[in-house]
């Protein structure tokens, strides 16, 4: 999630790009991200969601996110594995 603060506005990215970790695909973590987290993000208007083909961008509220992305981005060795 954090590599869609490196994105334009405008910009959609796959959601396995702004994944850190992509060997989970297939397994239930990937599909929780999928049909739970992703939804959340995007009903909250942080991100748009295509649930055809699972690209996203920036949503209307991102900018109130995206100094916590950055932060956790520059900061990201400092958290417990698993959490970026």
């Amino acid at each position: 999630m954090t590599g869609l603060a490196a994105t334009e506005p405008t910009e959609t990215v796959h959601f396995t790009e702004v994944r850190t970790d992509e060997s989970n695909t297939g397994t239930p973590i990937h599909a929780e991200y999928i049909h739970l987290h992703l939804p959340k993000l995007a009903d909250a208007g942080y991100i748009v969601l295509d649930e055809q083909t699972y690209e996203i961008s920036q949503g209307p509220r991102f900018a109130e996110i995206e100094p916590f992305l950055e932060l956790v981005q520059r900061h990201g060795e400092r958290l417990p594995d698993g959490w970026v």
